[in-house]
């Protein structure tokens, strides 16, 4: 029932995408991390945390033994942000 349902107290920021993907990473939910960063990719193509989100998916891939995958994502990295921190751990 939905009026049985705990009401927030105060206004209470939303995570974004990038957030709840670094959570579900953090606790090593790589498939949901995942879901989190293309959807966070999705939304903001030139987003501040673009290059990461695409470093860590290919990292989730690694994780889940799925290497082409996670070098499609590396490679991408490189290919789009050559300069990155996140571009020379992914070589």
């Amino acid at each position: 029932k939905k009026e049985d349902e705990a009401k927030p107290l105060g206004p209470v920021k939303k995570k974004n995408d990038y957030e709840t993907a670094e959570e579900h990473f953090e606790d090593k939910d790589w498939q949901k991390a995942i879901v989190g960063y293309q959807n966070y990719r999705e939304k903001n193509p030139k987003g501040t945390f673009y290059a990461s989100a695409t470093y860590k998916i290919g990292i989730c891939f690694h994780e889940l033994g799925m290497l082409t995958e996670a070098k499609a994502f590396f490679d991408e990295l490189i290919d789009r942000y050559p300069k990155s921190k996140e571009a020379s751990k992914a070589k």
